[in-house]
């Protein structure tokens, strides 16, 4: 039996609880295609509906998240490494305010340009944004990474925000860029300068964060609120990544994501500020690539702790005929139908493996639950 990662159980626990203040956020590290685009879009799109945001704000959201992830692609279409063509998307809402935050990895021959080019956005008004949008179709001036230029522009536009952005050096020829825009949802009369100290706060944090998915080899993570429907958006994002290009396994790391979300939906504690029950998801690789390890965690009320820890201590004992017989017992009503929740003995039968799980009291309400499976993968790995 695999020992429990206390790195990623620890991490998983941070993530999920260390902003109280954060009313919805999700986060993909990965690879980006116009696939798996298409998919984040349709999955954000669906969360802001579900939130009730206006149809202004919507629309405004999706034309930046549009700009800012074909960014990405931008700059991927010219990277020589895989480590290059991996980017960073996250959303978060904070007090009624969206921040949509896009990295990636640029050249430093690349980072002046940036720089020179979003500080002359940044000074100019909404007319002038207007103007050169329009001066920049007519003479054709697009930048050699293919319309990167104007879609920053494009940005600037649509928003009527500024477009705050960070460097982070990764080796002495690339940095890491970070771009965020940030959306209010309502009116805010912030002053400027506690705004300006809120996006740097927020730099840091994603930052820090970048730096412990490298660190922990940790290639996707999602963060938020799962649902019925947005399950299937993550599932399709995933499934058009190179996860189903370059593993053979790929049909049954989508299985296994689809099963550990499904049981986050199943028994994560609903958080009404949040409007339902917030989960971390994560997939890791070892440092030979031959195995993968799933991580979730969500909250779960004290009072099902026993149940569910009985559950799991009873599956991991039994073998395959013992747990298709455990399955059949458990899982079918009256009338032999099978009922749901069977994703933990699922678990166990595709992996071959007993399913680690760590429970932490965290108040008199609450439970942390964390889940971890392992997967070998004689192939090369999704990264």
């Amino acid at each position: 039996m695999k020992p429990l990662d206390l790195h990623k159980v620890d991490f998983a626990k941070i993530h999920l609880l260390n902003s109280p203040d954060v009313d919805m956020e999700y986060i993909y590290r990965g690879y980006f295609s116009d696939e798996v685009i298409d998919h984040i879009l349709v999955l954000v799109e669906r969360q802001l509906e579900f939130n009730g945001e206006s149809h202004k704000i919507r629309k405004k959201a999706y034309n930046i998240m549009v700009e800012g992830l074909q960014n990405i692609t931008r700059h991927q279409s010219n990277a020589e490494s895989e480590v290059e063509k991996i980017g960073i998307f996250c959303l978060k809402k904070i007090n009624n305010r969206y921040y949509i935050t896009t990295g990636n990895q640029v050249g430093n021959k690349d980072v002046i340009k940036l720089v020179s080019m979003l500080d002359k956005l940044n000074g100019m008004n909404k007319e002038e944004l207007r103007n050169y949008y329009v001066e920049l179709l007519n003479n054709g001036s697009f930048s050699e990474k293919g319309g990167a230029g104007i879609g920053l522009v494009d940005m600037a536009r649509k928003s009527e925000s500024k477009l705050y952005y960070n460097f982070k050096s990764v080796d002495t020829e690339n940095q890491f860029f970070y771009l965020k825009i940030c959306l209010d949802s309502q009116l805010n009369d912030e002053p400027e300068e506690d705004h300006q100290k809120a996006v740097s706060l927020h730099f840091d944090g994603l930052s820090a964060l970048h730096d412990k998915l490298l660190k922990e080899r940790i290639v996707l993570t999602l963060r938020g609120v799962f649902t019925l429907e947005n399950v299937g958006d993550i599932i399709e994002s995933v499934k058009k990544s190179r996860v189903s290009t370059s593993d053979t396994r790929s049909q049954t790391i989508l299985s296994l994501m689809y099963e550990m979300l499904m049981n986050i939906i199943h028994h994560a504690a609903v958080i009404e500020k949040v409007g339902g029950g917030p989960g971390v998801f994560m997939m890791s690789e070892n440092h030979d690539k031959s195995e993968l390890l799933f991580t979730s965690a969500n909250l779960i009320k004290n009072c099902e702790e026993k149940t569910l820890r009985n559950e799991l201590i009873t599956i991991n004992s039994l073998n395959d005929s013992e747990l298709d017989f455990y399955f059949l017992k458990n899982n079918t009503d009256a009338t032999g139908m099978v009922k749901t929740g069977q994703g933990l003995i699922n678990f166990r039968k595709r992996t071959k493996s007993n399913l680690n799980h760590y429970f932490e009291r965290l108040d008199d309400n609450y439970t942390l639950f964390t889940l971890q499976i392992n997967l070998k993968t004689p192939c090369e790995p999704y990264s």
